[in-house]
C-alpha cells in the first residue's frame, strides 16, 4: 500500500506528509515500509543507508530515516547500533522530541538506570510543543512499567497518570496497569492513594513564580518544575505548597531521596494541621531509600562438627529442634545438607487445636548440617535474625550440641536483612498444620498485638535516633515521626485484616488517638482515602456514601471499603444506583474470616442467579476458601460441579487453573491434587502473606511490584515450607 501524501507524516509532527519531512522520499519510504512489514529488516537498513548517503544535508529527511533505522535496530535487538543511530539523530536534530525520547527507550532495553531513563524522557518533554508525539508517549508507557518493576510505585503511578491524560483514557494498557497498581495490597495504601498538588495562598508575593513552575508541571516538564520549586524553597522558607509539590514531583521522578527531604521539611511546619504533618512524614518513611532504618540483619556463622553422628542424635532427640524437609534444594555445585533443623523457643505442639499464643513456638534459628567433604570438614551453618535487646541463639545451639560441636569458624556476619517490624517485632510463629485457617489468623493477629504492645514500644529504633517509642514520648522530641510510624502500622493492620486497633498502642504511649471524623464537617471528595476508616458510614448521605465507596474501591482500601460496602448493601435507596452483586463480591474479598466470606459469596451467587448470570465465578472463589479451610469434602464437590457444569463457559478453565496453580495443586503433567492438612495450612499461610505483605513492612527496595510480578517479601507470619531456610546456592 502506497503512503498517502495527504496523511499525517509518520515522523509524528502532526503535519501532512506533503508538507513535512517525508515529502522528498515518499516512494522510498513506501518501499522501506513494505520491507519492514515483510520482516526484511536488514534490507530496509541497507536501503536507509543508501538514502542517508544521498541526502547528507537534508535535516528533515535525515531525521525521518534515522528514526526508522533506530526502530528497526531496536526490533533486531541491535541495541549498540541503535544507540549509535540515536546519537547521530540527536546531532542532526537535537530539538526533536521523538529523537530525544529514543535514549529513554534504549536506557530501558539496555538495562541502564531507570532514573537515567526518566531523565532522558524529561529531556524529550522539555522539547515537546503543542502535542506529544507517538514515540514520546510510548516512552512514557515503557518508563512507567519499568518504574513499576523497579519498586518505585509512586513514580510509576505518576507516569501512568500522565499517559492516561495524554491518551484521553483510551489506552487499555495504561488503564489496566494503573488499576493493577491501585489494587495491589503489596503496596502500602499511602503510596496507592493519589498525591494531590497544592495551590499557593492568594496573598503571597511569589504566586507568579509558583504558577510558572506549575505550568511546566502540567506540560509534563516535571524536572524543570521541580528545579524551580527547589530554588524557591531555598529562598522562601516553610511554604507548605512549595514543599508539598516538590515532594510529589520528586517522587514522580523517582528521586525518592529528594522527595523524603521535601516531605520531612513539610512535616516540620508546626502551623500545619497535625494530620497533614503525620501524613507527610509517613510518606517519607515509606519512600526513604535508606532502608537500614527499617531493617534488621540476618546473621550467618559456621561451626565445625567434631563428631557428626552423636551430633545428629542430640539434634533429633531435642524437643526444641524440629527437622525440616530437605527436598528440592536449588541447584548448586555444593553437596546438599545432610539435614536441616529449626531451633524453636519451645517444643512444637502435637496438634494445633485450641492452642493459646503462649503455646505456639517461635523460630529462633535455622541450622544446616553438612557432612565431611573431600576438601572440607563436617560443619554446621547457623542463621538467625539479630533482634535488638535479645540474646542470639548460638549459645543455646552450642549447649545442645555439647562435645560433638566444635568452635565457631570466624565471627558471625550479616548475610542479608529483613524488615524490622516483621522479623524483630512480630517474629515467626510455627503453628501446627492441623490448626484451622481462622484459628491461625487469630493466633497471628494476637502475636502482632502482643508484639506491638510489649516489644515494639520498648525497642530502640533508628527512626528516632536509637530511642524507643516509650522514650520518645517522655522527652521533648518531635512526636510526628512516631505518630507517622503508628499510622503506617495502623494502615498495615487495616490492609492485612489484622483485627487490631492501633489506638490501643497510641493509648499505651499516651499520644493522640485517631478520632472519628464528622461527615458533615469534611469534604468527602478531598478527604484522603486512608481517613475514610474514621467515618461512620451509617451517617453518610447516599451521595457521600457512593463517593466514599467508589474512592475506596479505586485504591482497594480494605477497611473503608468493607465499611462502605456493608452500608451500601443495607440501603434500599441504592438498589438502582449500585451493583449490589459487586458489593457482596467485594465483601467476600475483604472479609475478616472465612465464615463471613462464604456468607457474602452465597449472597452474591443468589443475586447473580436471580439476574440470569452464571455462578461459576463465585464457585471458584468458594473453592479457594474451602482449600484454605481444609474442607476437603466441600472442595471435592465444588471441583466436580465446576468441571461438569461450567468448564465450557469462557474464562472458567483459566480462572480455575490459576487458583489451583497458585497453591501448587497442579502437577507438571496437568493433574489436580486434592489438598490435605499440610497443603491447606501452607495455602492459608500463603494467602495471609499475600493479603498483608507490604503495608507496614514494605520497602522501596522490595523489587517488582505486583502489577509487574507476583513476588513478595518475607511475611511476618509463618512462610511456606521452602522459604524457611537459606542454604548455599540460594543467594
Amino acid at each position: 500500500m502506497t503512503l498517502d501524501q495527504y496523511q499525517l507524516c509518520p515522523c509524528g509532527s502532526g503535519k501532512k506528509t506533503k508538507f513535512c519531512c517525508s515529502k522528498d522520499i515518499l516512494n522510498d519510504l513506501d518501499r522501506i515500509d513494505q520491507m519492514v512489514k515483510g520482516e526484511q529488516r536488514l534490507a530496509a537498513i541497507e536501503k536507509i543507508d543508501t538514502l542517508l548517503a544521498k541526502y547528507p544535508d537534508h535535516t528533515p529527511v535525515l531525521t525521518r530515516l534515522l528514526t526508522i533505522k533506530a526502530e528497526v535496530q531496536l526490533a533486531l535487538k541491535e541495541y549498540a547500533n541503535a544507540r549509535e543511530t540515536s546519537n547521530r539523530l540527536l546531532q542532526v536534530n537535537p530539538d526533536d522530541p521523538s529523537a530525544l525520547a529514543l535514549p529513554a527507550i534504549l536506557d530501558i532495553v539496555e538495562g541502564q538506570s531507570i532514573l537515567k531513563a526518566v531523565d532522558d524522557l524529561q529531556s524529550a518533554f522539555a522539547a515537546v510543543g503543542e502535542s506529544v508525539t507517538a514515540r514520546v508517549y510510548e516512552a512514557v508507557m515503557l518508563v512507567a512499567m519499568s518504574l513499576l518493576k523497579s519498586g518505585l510505585p509512586v513514580a510509576a503511578k505518576g507516569h501512568l497518570q500522565l499517559a492516561l491524560a495524554l491518551s484521553d483514557a483510551k489506552d487499555e494498557r495504561c488503564t489496566s496497569a494503573l488499576m493493577q497498581l491501585n489494587h495491589s495490597r503489596q503496596i502500602p495504601l499511602l503510596l496507592r492513594e493519589p498525591l494531590d498538588l497544592e495551590n499557593p495562598p492568594e496573598d503571597v508575593t511569589w504566586q507568579i513564580e509558583f504558577t510558572a513552575a506549575m505550568q511546566d508541571v502540567f506540560r509534563g516538564r516535571w524536572r524543570e518544575g521541580a528545579q524551580k520549586l527547589s530554588e524557591m524553597s531555598n529562598r522562601i522558607l516553610d511554604a507548605p505548597a512549595i514543599l508539598k509539590n516538590l515532594g510529589v514531583l520528586s517522587a514522580w521522578l523517582g528521586r525518592n531521596d529528594h522527595a523524603v527531604k521535601a516531605l520531612r521539611s513539610y512535616a516540620q511546619i508546626r502551623d500545619l494541621p497535625l494530620d497533614s504533618r503525620v501524613h507527610a512524614e509517613a510518606l517519607a518513611q515509606l519512600l526513604d531509600p535508606d532502608m537500614q532504618k527499617q531493617m534488621v540483619p540476618v546473621i550467618g556463622v559456621e561451626a565445625e562438627i567434631k563428631d557428626i553422628d552423636p551430633l545428629m542424635e542430640k539434634f533429633l532427640s531435642n524437643s526444641n529442634l524440629r527437622q525440616l524437609p530437605n527436598n528440592d534444594q536449588p541447584e548448586s555445585s555444593e553437596p546438599p545438607p545432610r539435614a536441616i533443623f529449626e531451633l524453636l523457643d519451645q517444643p512444637m505442639p502435637a496438634s494445633g487445636k485450641e492452642l493459646t499464643l503462649e503455646q505456639i513456638p517461635r523460630s529462633l534459628a535455622t541450622l544446616a548440617v553438612f557432612g565431611k567433604q573431600t576438601n572440607r570438614e563436617a560443619r554446621i551453618q547457623i542463621q538467625f535474625v539479630e533482634v535488638p535487646g535479645e540474646d542470639n541463639p548460638i549459645e543455646a545451639i552450642q549447649s545442645i550440641g555439647g562435645d560433638a560441636l566444635g568452635e565457631l569458624q570466624g565471627n558471625p556476619q550479616p548475610i542479608s536483612q529483613l524488615p524490622r517490624i516483621s522479623a524483630a517485632v512480630f517474629g515467626t510463629l510455627r503453628i501446627p498444620d492441623d490448626a484451622e485457617v481462622d484459628a491461625r489468623r487469630d493466633l497471628v493477629n494476637e502475636a502482632r498485638r502482643v508484639g506491638l504492645l510489649e516489644r515494639w514500644v520498648s525497642m530502640p529504633s533508628p527512626l528516632y535516633d536509637g530511642k524507643s517509642p516509650q522514650e520518645v514520648v517522655k522527652d521533648e522530641s518531635d512526636k510526628v515521626p512516631l505518630l507517622a510510624e503508628i499510622l503506617v502500622l495502623d494502615l498495615a493492620a487495616q490492609e492485612g485484616n489484622w483485627d487490631l486497633d492501633l489506638n490501643e498502642v497510641r493509648s499505651k504511649l499516651g499520644v493522640a488517638e485517631r478520632e472519628a471524623i464528622d461527615a458533615d464537617s469534611c469534604d468527602i471528595d478531598r478527604l484522603p482515602v486512608h481517613d475514610f476508616a474514621r467515618l461512620d458510614a451509617s451517617k453518610l448521605s447516599d451521595e457521600q456514601l457512593l463517593v466514599a465507596y467508589r474512592r475506596s474501591y479505586s485504591v482497594m482500601a480494605v477497611q473503608p471499603l468493607r465499611d462502605m460496602a456493608k452500608e451500601v448493601i443495607s440501603r434500599e435507596s441504592l438498589n438502582e444506583k449500585i451493583d449490589k452483586i459487586e458489593a457482596y463480591d467485594i465483601l467476600s474479598d475483604v472479609a475478616t474470616n472465612t465464615d463471613d466470606a462464604l456468607m457474602y459469596l452465597e449472597k452474591a451467587r443468589k443475586l447473580a442467579k436471580a439476574d440470569g448470570e452464571s455462578p461459576a465465578q463465585w464457585l471458584i472463589d468458594e473453592l479457594e476458601i474451602r482449600l484454605l479451610r481444609g474442607d476437603v469434602e466441600q472442595f471435592t464437590q465444588l471441583m466436580k460441579e465446576i468441571q461438569t457444569r461450567y468448564m465450557k463457559e469462557p474464562g472458567v478453565g483459566p480462572a480455575l487453573l490459576q487458583v489451583l496453580s497458585r497453591y501448587g495443586l497442579v502437577t507438571p503433567d496437568g493433574r489436580v491434587m486434592m489438598p490435605g492438612k499440610r497443603e491447606a495450612a501452607e495455602a492459608a499461610d500463603q494467602q495471609q502473606a499475600e493479603a498483608s505483605s507490604g503495608a507496614g513492612v514494605w520497602t522501596p527496595e522490595a523489587g517488582e511490584s505486583p502489577a509487574a510480578s507476583s513476588s513478595t517479601q518475607a511475611p511476618p507470619e509463618e512462610p511456606k515450607q521452602e522459604s524457611k531456610l537459606w542454604v548455599p546456592g540460594m543467594d
